[in-house]
């Protein structure tokens, strides 16, 4: 027995399907058929389960929960949420609108306001943050500093709206589970997809971790360890964000800013961000490449375009075999070197596979590599003009990208080429 044939069993019963008609709908032997009823056999790929899925009349939301039941049986509960996160994570890196923003100067006079004042309620406190950002934000040269986990959708919007194109730094420390603490590596996963919308922002946006027991530091015992620090202002916040202190009294906010330096001190950056190509280029011809992700294989010839070594397994993955010289042009391959590119003896270089792109659906402008200690960069278009060169610090986070390509399956895969 297996989930996914316990799942498989629950929707014949209810579609009242019996094992020789759904293997003859299928085209799978009535034999190879009963062993996947029964769990002593699983689909040969995906595909297959799509196939059994439309068989037998499945929703949509049925059907999810048929292919979910066997990618869990294939490769266990845990990795597959950790493989979800980052497969979440990948398809949020593409720009998206911003929430619009009143920059009318309606508030009054910072003279004018409480130097210390008691919040309650997340509309009080929303209120007030929404302040203090866009205050700060209005200044040259405006520095706004976090103490928090990246879970509060309000100050992620609010930092973005404010802040991109803006001549204001957002540094941002924020606590990872420990390994010791762990519950594999999702927590820290969900971290970082918080903070994604930061990438494919204009915003001058860095992150910091420290590594603690994450339960007991921001929810157990500690009132108020969610902090927002501007040059002139401070707001501290409960871990659910119900109640607050606000002050802008000018010693107590030095004072702040003063713990913030301290604090960052004994950080280390998350991830470091640029915006150039032959910055990418530059990482490439320093490492022996193990796997490309793409959405087709001009990602490929990417890598070939800097003269990037690859390692003797390599494996390229991609959503669609084709490629167009639209798609070469945006990585910056010029038009005479388009042709003598793409006669590249691709498959020669390593393994070739397909993913299937409901499951997983790659951005277009996107290029995922990995290097055989390790190290990923990420490429993805951040606008018309710009791109996002991102190389992965935190270990955690690093491991589990390198080995979500190293072990892709069947379960995700449509087919090897």
């Amino acid at each position: 027995m297996s989930i996914f044939s316990d799942k498989l069993k629950e929707y014949m019963e209810q579609k009242n399907e019996k094992v020789y008609g759904l293997s003859q709908m299928c085209d799978i032997s009535r034999a190879n058929m009963y062993k996947i009823v029964q769990g002593t056999r699983h689909p040969a790929n995906v595909e297959m389960v799509y196939r059994i899925a439309d068989a037998l009349g499945l929703s949509p939301y049925e059907k999810r929960g048929l292919v979910e039941a066997y990618q869990i049986t294939m490769i266990g509960k845990d990795i597959y949420e950790e493989r979800s996160y980052i497969v979440h994570l990948i398809s949020r890196l593409k720009k998206h609108k911003n929430l619009p923003v009143e920059w009318s100067r309606t508030e009054e006079d910072p003279e004018a306001r409480e130097k210390k004042k008691f919040l309650y309620g997340k509309n009080s406190i929303n209120g007030r943050i929404c302040s203090v950002i866009k205050r700060e934000a209005q200044k040259d040269g405006g520095k706004i500093c976090v103490i928090g986990q990246p879970d509060h959708e309000f100050i992620r919007q609010m930092l973005i709206a404010y802040c991109e194109n803006k001549d204001v730094e957002i540094h941002h420390i924020i606590c990872m589970e420990s390994r010791e603490n762990g519950e594999g590596n999702t927590y820290n996963l969900s971290n970082f997809t918080h903070i994604s919308p930061f990438l494919v922002s204009e915003c001058n946006y860095m992150a910091y971790y420290y590594y603690d027991d994450v339960q007991s530091h921001f929810y157990n015992l500690n009132l108020l360890p969610c902090v927002i620090v501007t040059g002139d202002e401070v707001i501290q916040c409960a871990s659910d964000y119900e109640y607050a202190i606000y002050d802008c009294g000018s010693e107590r906010v030095k004072v702040f800013r003063k713990m913030f330096r301290e604090f960052l001190k004994r950080t280390r950056e998350i991830f470091k961000i640029s915006r150039s190509l032959e910055d990418a280029g530059r990482w490439i011809r320093m490492h022996k490449i193990e796997a490309v992700l793409s959405h087709d294989y001009a990602g490929y010839l990417f890598v070939k375009k800097w003269e990037g070594k690859t390692a003797k397994n390599f494996k390229m993955l991609i959503s669609e075999a084709g490629m167009s010289n639209k798609g070469l042009c945006k990585w910056g391959i010029e038009e005479k070197e388009m042709d003598s590119l793409k006669t590249l003896p691709v498959k020669e270089n390593g393994k070739t596979f397909l993913i299937h792109s409901e499951l997983f659906p790659i951005p277009n402008d996107f290029l995922m590599l990995t290097e055989t200690h390790g190290n990923i960069l990420l490429i993805f278009e951040k606008g018309s003009r710009y791109w996002g060169i991102l190389e992965i610090y935190e270990t955690s986070i690093k491991k589990s990208m390198y080995q979500f390509l190293e072990n892709l399956d069947k379960s995700l895969l449509t087919e090897s080429v």
